[in-house]
């Protein structure tokens, strides 16, 4: 999976804190997301980008279960071929945006 890539995952690391592993995103500290989310059970969603110029929507939901957060769940999504190509696809890339953040950007 593509998750994989982007943290150099193993079948071994299953199970290991997430903020422990490198990856390859650039921008704000994921580290801090992740503790963010923890701490205030809110979500956090951007896009970012990682060193090879490959670009994610990236999603960080509080973790539940009955009730009590016990972790976070970190999606990335593909959204290379909408950033790199985007002529004549402009107006698919704001709907997305909106139907994503819930707001126009």
């Amino acid at each position: 999976p593509l998750i994989a890539e982007v943290f150099n995952l193993l079948p071994h690391d299953v199970g290991r804190p997430i903020a422990g592993f490198a990856n390859s995103l650039e921008g704000p500290g994921l580290a801090n997301d992740l503790e963010e989310v923890l701490r205030t059970e809110r979500a956090i969603e951007r896009e970012v980008c990682d060193r090879d110029g490959n670009w994610f929507f990236q999603r960080i939901l509080p973790y539940r279960m009955r009730g009590t957060v016990h972790g976070v769940v970190l999606t990335l999504i593909d959204i290379n071929p909408l950033i790199v190509h985007p002529q004549g696809q402009g107006a698919h890339v704001a709907d997305v945006r909106i139907v994503l953040t819930g707001g126009a950007s």
